[in-house]
């Protein structure tokens, strides 16, 4: 595997992992202690994390089918 395909790997792992603490924090009680526009920032910042992440996964996902053929 090449290093700019483990960095890609990497940088999904973190993604996911930053996805995960900003669901949390939105699905959360407390969110409502966050003013509203902020609300809504986080929930499109959210939406442009998860397909983002998709994108990702895709790349990665072609690697594998392309050196199976």
């Amino acid at each position: 595997m090449e290093l700019w395909q483990e960095r890609v790997i990497q940088e999904k792992k973190e993604l996911d992992e930053k996805i995960e603490k900003l669901q949390n924090k939105l699905e959360g009680a407390d969110v409502y202690l966050v003013e509203k526009p902020e609300r809504r920032f986080l929930a499109a910042q959210m939406y442009a994390m998860v397909n983002y992440s998709a994108v990702l996964g895709a790349r990665i996902t072609s690697w594998s089918q392309t050196s199976a053929t």
